[in-house]
Protein backbone atom coordinates (compact mmCIF):
# COMPACT_ATOMS: atom_id res chain seq x y z
CA UNK A 1 0.00 0.00 0.00
CA UNK A 2 2.84 2.17 0.19
CA UNK A 3 3.05 2.83 -3.39
CA UNK A 4 -0.24 3.26 -3.49
CA UNK A 5 -0.73 6.53 -0.83
CA UNK A 6 2.35 8.37 -2.37
CA UNK A 7 1.19 7.94 -5.92
CA UNK A 8 -2.05 9.14 -4.60
CA UNK A 9 -1.04 11.51 -3.06
CA UNK A 10 0.96 13.27 -6.32
CA UNK A 11 -2.43 12.83 -7.96
CA UNK A 12 -4.42 14.55 -5.61
CA UNK A 13 -1.73 17.21 -5.82
CA UNK A 14 -2.03 17.30 -9.59
CA UNK A 15 -5.94 17.10 -10.06
CA UNK A 16 -6.97 18.82 -6.60
CA UNK A 17 -11.02 17.83 -7.59
CA UNK A 18 -10.04 13.93 -7.17
CA UNK A 19 -9.27 14.30 -3.83
CA UNK A 20 -11.86 15.33 -3.01
CA UNK A 21 -14.17 12.59 -3.56
CA UNK A 22 -11.41 9.95 -2.16
CA UNK A 23 -12.12 7.09 -0.43
CA UNK A 24 -10.48 4.75 1.62
CA UNK A 25 -9.11 1.68 -0.89
CA UNK A 26 -11.04 -0.92 -1.30
CA UNK A 27 -9.00 -4.29 -1.78
CA UNK A 28 -10.23 -7.86 -4.05
CA UNK A 29 -7.90 -10.75 -3.73
CA UNK A 30 -8.93 -13.01 -6.58
CA UNK A 31 -6.24 -15.46 -8.16
CA UNK A 32 -8.45 -15.83 -11.43
CA UNK A 33 -11.21 -13.86 -13.01
CA UNK A 34 -13.56 -14.66 -15.32
CA UNK A 35 -16.28 -12.42 -14.88
CA UNK A 36 -16.16 -8.43 -12.74
CA UNK A 37 -18.53 -10.49 -10.08
CA UNK A 38 -15.30 -12.13 -9.53
CA UNK A 39 -13.91 -9.08 -8.10
CA UNK A 40 -16.92 -8.38 -5.47
CA UNK A 41 -15.70 -5.59 -3.82
CA UNK A 42 -14.82 -3.80 -7.13
CA UNK A 43 -18.06 -5.03 -8.82
CA UNK A 44 -20.15 -4.27 -5.83
CA UNK A 45 -18.62 -0.37 -5.83
CA UNK A 46 -19.49 0.17 -9.45
CA UNK A 47 -23.26 -0.78 -9.57
CA UNK A 48 -23.84 1.27 -6.09
CA UNK A 49 -21.89 3.95 -7.39
CA UNK A 50 -23.70 4.04 -10.82
CA UNK A 51 -26.97 3.59 -8.96
CA UNK A 52 -26.76 6.66 -7.04
CA UNK A 53 -25.15 8.74 -10.08
CA UNK A 54 -22.17 9.50 -8.18
CA UNK A 55 -19.61 11.47 -9.05
CA UNK A 56 -17.44 9.44 -7.33
CA UNK A 57 -14.05 7.59 -9.39
CA UNK A 58 -12.91 4.33 -8.43
CA UNK A 59 -9.00 4.89 -8.84
CA UNK A 60 -6.53 1.68 -9.56
CA UNK A 61 -2.91 1.81 -9.84
CA UNK A 62 -2.95 -0.17 -13.03
CA UNK A 63 -5.61 -1.16 -15.26
CA UNK A 64 -3.42 -3.90 -16.33
CA UNK A 65 -3.51 -5.49 -12.92
CA UNK A 66 -7.15 -6.64 -13.47
CA UNK A 67 -6.23 -8.31 -16.66
CA UNK A 68 -2.94 -9.95 -15.90
CA UNK A 69 -5.09 -12.63 -13.77
CA UNK A 70 -7.80 -12.59 -15.96
CA UNK A 71 -7.62 -16.28 -17.84
CA UNK A 72 -6.95 -15.24 -21.95
CA UNK A 73 -10.49 -16.62 -22.86
CA UNK A 74 -12.81 -13.97 -20.41
CA UNK A 75 -10.43 -11.05 -21.26
CA UNK A 76 -12.80 -9.53 -23.82
CA UNK A 77 -16.14 -9.89 -21.64
CA UNK A 78 -14.63 -8.55 -18.37
CA UNK A 79 -13.72 -5.75 -20.64
CA UNK A 80 -17.17 -5.31 -21.95
CA UNK A 81 -18.58 -5.47 -18.50
CA UNK A 82 -16.09 -2.84 -17.17
CA UNK A 83 -16.34 -0.56 -20.07
CA UNK A 84 -20.22 -0.03 -18.77
CA UNK A 85 -18.81 1.88 -15.60
CA UNK A 86 -15.72 3.59 -18.01
CA UNK A 87 -16.41 6.72 -16.63
CA UNK A 88 -16.10 5.68 -12.84
CA UNK A 89 -13.07 3.24 -13.54
CA UNK A 90 -9.25 5.63 -13.12
CA UNK A 91 -6.50 4.48 -14.22
CA UNK A 92 -3.70 6.02 -12.07
CA UNK A 93 -0.53 4.81 -14.42
CA UNK A 94 -2.02 6.39 -17.45
CA UNK A 95 -4.11 9.46 -15.70
CA UNK A 96 -6.95 8.19 -17.87
CA UNK A 97 -10.57 6.66 -17.23
CA UNK A 98 -11.38 3.40 -19.39
CA UNK A 99 -13.90 5.07 -21.15
CA UNK A 100 -10.91 7.57 -22.83
CA UNK A 101 -8.62 4.68 -23.90
CA UNK A 102 -7.49 4.36 -27.52
CA UNK A 103 -8.70 0.80 -28.92
CA UNK A 104 -4.76 0.40 -29.12
CA UNK A 105 -4.47 0.84 -25.22
CA UNK A 106 -7.78 -1.51 -24.58
CA UNK A 107 -5.69 -4.29 -27.17
CA UNK A 108 -2.51 -4.14 -24.93
CA UNK A 109 -5.11 -4.59 -21.52
CA UNK A 110 -6.06 -7.81 -23.79
CA UNK A 111 -3.22 -9.12 -24.65
CA UNK A 112 -1.17 -8.14 -20.70
CA UNK A 113 1.58 -10.42 -19.82
CA UNK A 114 2.40 -10.60 -16.04
CA UNK A 115 3.42 -10.33 -13.33
CA UNK A 116 2.62 -6.30 -13.20
CA UNK A 117 4.73 -4.77 -11.00
CA UNK A 118 3.49 -0.77 -10.74
CA UNK A 119 6.17 1.54 -8.92
CA UNK A 120 5.82 5.21 -8.26
CA UNK A 121 9.09 6.94 -7.98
Amino acid sequence: MGNFHRYRDAVFHEHPSAAAAFHEPLVDVCRSVTSIHDLKNLSETLHRLSMTQSQTSVMIDDFRRIFVRCETGYRGSVLRDLKFFGHLLFDMRSLRYLNSLTKRELTDLLNVQGPIQFTFR
